[in-house]
């Protein structure tokens, strides 16, 4: 049974994006989540912005803009746009955003966003509360890491974010299918399910492989902080690879991990952290098609990441590991932890 609710503007999700105006001198972010595609030829997109915001002038001044898609990670970033005004404070310099010249307007694009799109004003449709700036995309931009080599964009891997009643949310990377899929035949079928495998593997690998250099250092660093702080060994370790090197592995892999400590709930099998690091080792090199043969790349892994630990450790099995402690002993703590870096540097 459904319930009646106010009326009112209650269509979700919205994409949430942040929007660049100005100049490359002089320039200005606001977030917006009324925004869409209002035509594919030419293609046309437009943003809802309200008279009062400090960006609006700028906009119908000046005729241009660049909507820049937000990740998860500069979901905090987005927010702040949206409730600091750019009469008080240069957004890009606060938030350490990095300008980057455009192609076809003298808007900056931000550099950090995954896709940005370039844009010409061609109407103002003056509302009650918003004025709606209807504008051609004249250049579209996409970080290379979010595309194969067959030129396809993979937005899942771009872990993007959407507004709802109020709320940002992640996206799931998970594919569901794609336009014409519900009629296609058998044959077909199968055949896109394997390249749906092969396509997400090489997505993966190509984002662990073109990430930004990560720091052992700070990876150990942070790694420690989990352990100390909440954490158990196996989601410190799983945790930490995957936001360092950007797996792209959502909040629930984490909680699917929270049972493998102490031996998997004391029952004498492996080291938790050895748990979660093979996870991670999984969603680069695992497979998802019976009979895929990445399962041999993928067990050879998690053998050299048991010998590792073997090696350092003298066993990868959690009631060998800890024999020599009591679980309350402090000392059992610092032992573990250590073992939690092993796991992070093999």
């Amino acid at each position: 049974m459904k319930v009646k609710s106010t009326v009112g503007p209650l269509l979700a999700p919205l994409p949430t994006v942040m929007v660049s105006c100005g100049s490359m001198r002089e320039p200005n972010i606001l977030t917006i989540a009324w925004t869409g595609i209002i035509n594919s030829n030419p293609p046309m997109t437009y943003i809802s912005v309200q008279p009062k915001r400090y960006s609006h002038d700028i906009i119908e001044k000046r005729g241009e803009f660049v909507i820049n898609l937000v990740p998860v990670s500069l979901v905090k970033v987005m927010d702040f746009c949206g409730v600091r005004s750019g009469r008080d404070v240069d957004k890009f310099e606060v938030q350490g955003l990095t300008r980057e010249k455009a192609d076809t307007v003298s808007a900056p694009l931000i550099a950090e966003s995954p896709v940005n799109l370039e844009c010409k004003v061609k109407d103002i449709i003056r509302m009650p509360s918003h004025d709606m700036f209807m504008a051609e995309i004249t250049a579209v931009h996409v970080d290379e890491r979010y595309v194969n080599e067959k030129g396809a964009y993979d937005f899942g891997a771009m872990d993007l974010v959407a507004f709802n009643h109020g709320k940002y949310y992640r996206l799931s990377a998970e594919e569901l299918g794609f336009f014409g899929f519900s009629v296609m035949k058998p044959k077909t079928a199968k055949r896109k399910t394997a390249e749906k495998a092969q396509r997400k593997k090489d997505n993966v690998r190509r984002r662990s492989i073109m990430v930004k250099e990560v720091c052992m250092e700070k990876m150990l660093s942070d790694a420690t902080e989990n352990f100390t702080t909440g954490f158990m060994c196996s989601e410190s370790v799983l945790e930490v690879l995957n936001r360092h090197y950007e797996l792209g592995i959502g909040e629930e892999a984490i909680a699917l991990s929270t049972g493998f400590p102490y031996g998997f709930g004391d029952g004498g099998n492996v080291c938790g952290a050895v748990a979660g690091a093979t996870m991670c080792l999984g969603k680069v090199f695992g497979r998802t098609v019976k009979g895929d043969p990445a399962f041999k790349k993928c067990i050879d892994l998690v053998r050299e990441l048991n010998e590792d630990v073997a090696k350092e450790y003298v066993s990868s099995i959690c009631p060998e590991l800890i024999a020599n402690y009591e679980f309350t002993d402090p000392k059992r703590k610092i032992y573990c932890t250590g073992i939690v870096h092993a796991c992070v540097r093999s």
